[in-house]
């Protein structure tokens, strides 16, 4: 199955906020490893359980491998919660038990129409920050808020391998959700920028005008990357891991989440689905043009 039971460490660490995230983010990986095995020869490995005594996560594993056969080990688990509070616990015990050199999240988020950013669109977080941090004082009988914002920051050599390979990365990403039985879904385009966490769903129209004021370009908004790269950045371990959050947009943030028909909640869950999964194809391709053999040389 190409994982070592015996071992404790992996290369990469993956987590979700939510399980049916982690479902759609390892059908892309199941399909990358049907392309690997007609393309390349290699084995066809598949996710298996990991059992960890004393834990209330579950967690899977997988070894990938490139066109060159080097390889990487993943362990993966969702939060079973959104929130910074669950990302951050989760985050903190998987860097501690698993000495990775990458932990990634993957799944959905919120998406700013004002950057011209569409459903379905992938999000890779460039500066990361807790948009509720701060204070709230009375000046004339009305309450403002005094923004005091902690922003963390992707690496930069990978800022410049996001930014330079939107295209390659997202051209066949609809046709591989195809591949796996699914609907047509519109091919996605990418945006790497300012992106906000917080720890309430927003549904307010007025939510990225108001960050806006004080951060201005502001892509998207969800509810835990901030959490993954605090932890990334102030867990101590041996293998102090690079951070990385890559999500896909199921919504605008907006009070078109209220009072949905079926009919638009089924359109929701549409991009809920294909989000996870498009997240997930993304960082597949990275893994597939650099990240593989830059573990490796590390």
């Amino acid at each position: 199955l190409g994982i070592d039971m015996n071992t404790k460490e992996y290369d990469i660490v993956i987590i979700t906020a939510l399980q049916k995230e982690m479902d759609n983010v390892r059908l892309a990986f199941d399909i990358y490893q049907k392309k690997c095995a007609k393309e390349y020869g290699h084995e066809e490995n598949s996710w298996i359980d990991v059992p960890e005594l004393n834990d209330v996560n579950s967690y899977k594993a997988i070894k990938i491998r490139n066109s060159d056969n080097q390889s990487v080990s993943i362990i993966s688990a969702s939060a079973k919660k959104m929130g910074l509070t669950t990302a951050s616990v989760l985050s903190t015990k998987m860097i501690l038990k698993f000495k990775p050199k990458v932990i990634v999240m993957l799944g959905i988020c919120a998406g700013n129409t004002n950057e011209k950013i569409k459903y379905g669109d992938i999000l890779v977080v460039d500066k990361s920050f807790d948009y509720q941090a701060g204070k709230v004082i009375m000046i004339e009988d009305k309450e403002v808020f005094k923004p005091d914002y902690d922003v963390l920051s992707l690496d930069s050599t990978y800022f410049d391998r996001f930014s330079e390979n939107g295209e390659k990365w997202t051209y066949d990403i609809s046709q591989k959700w195809r591949d796996a039985g699914k609907t047509k879904m519109p091919d996605p385009d990418l945006h790497v920028g300012v992106f906000g966490s917080g720890a309430a769903v927003m549904a307010n129209n007025k939510v990225f005008a108001d960050i806006e004021s004080h951060a201005r370009k502001i892509i998207g908004l969800d509810m835990e990357a901030y959490a993954v790269f605090v932890a990334a950045e102030r867990t101590i371990s041996r293998n102090k891991p690079k951070a990385l959050v890559i999500k896909a947009v199921q919504d605008y943030a907006d009070d078109s989440k209220a009072g949905l028909t079926p009919e638009q909640q089924a359109e929701v869950s549409k991009y809920t689905e294909y989000g996870s999964f498009a997240s997930a194809t993304f960082f597949i391709h990275a893994c597939e043009d650099f990240l593989i053999s830059e573990i490796r040389s590390s």
